[in-house]
């Protein structure tokens, strides 16, 4: 990536950034063609592989595209962390999984660690359902992540370290997204609930966020 013309397009957004706080505000989420100009400032590609037509930045170069977002707004400045942050997922998914979610590596997703959700597991995947708080700039994504327990004969299924925890990718449009972001501060994250209800996830949609074993070699993926 040339990171000139990087910094450039990002610094070119602010004025018009700066100038719609109140219409974020106002909406409680970034509008569209806001989210579609950040998108084309390639902000997102920062943490999505090489390999996978991403840009694989390096930690400083990232933390300086949020912090120049946030002087023009906050919410922004968030929805660029978080939609950037989600995509390091892109380093944590098998191939095929991450050539699927991350086809356009210009896009955001939306993602929330937590293990709110319950699995179970069948043959080709994970049938899921579950609600999860706080997703911030989901309307603005195609896909999110999210944490779930794997559940076994109505019991989460142990492992040597405690309840087994995973993370499955599923598309927004086979969920539900509630609205119930009506906040004092951020309030323009749009970070609304969403919930699944029976979805199907594929093996190559899972990984583990918290076991670095399959996670790629990069060291940006191997981050603690």
């Amino acid at each position: 990536m040339d990171h000139t013309a990087f910094s450039d397009g990002i610094a070119a957004l602010v004025p018009e950034v700066r100038a719609r706080r109140a219409e974020i505000e106002a909406a409680r989420r970034l509008p569209a063609d806001l989210a579609e100009a950040l998108r084309r400032t390639d902000v997102f590609t920062l943490t999505v592989p090489r390999a996978y037509g991403g840009a694989e930045s390096d930690p400083a170069t990232i933390m300086h595209a949020i912090e120049t977002l946030a002087t023009a707004d906050g919410s922004t400045g968030w929805c660029a962390m978080v939609g950037l942050g989600n995509n390091v997922a892109a380093g944590y998914m098998s191939e095929a999984g991450a050539r699927e979610v991350f086809a356009d590596p210009t896009l955001p997703t939306a993602g929330i660690a937590a293990p709110a959700g319950a699995a179970v597991r069948v043959d080709d995947g994970v049938r899921v359902k579950g609600r999860w708080p706080f997703a911030s700039g989901i309307d603005n994504c195609a896909w999110v992540w999210a944490g779930c327990l794997v559940m076994e004969n109505g019991q989460p299924r142990m492992s040597e370290h405690g309840p087994e925890i995973i993370h499955v990718c599923m598309p927004v449009q086979a969920l539900t997204v509630h609205d119930t972001w009506h906040v004092s501060g951020l309030s323009g994250t749009g970070s609304q609930d969403f919930s699944a209800a029976d979805v199907l996830v594929p093996t190559e949609r899972i990984f583990a966020l918290l076991d670095p074993t399959h996670h790629r070699p990069e060291p940006l993926y191997q981050m603690p």
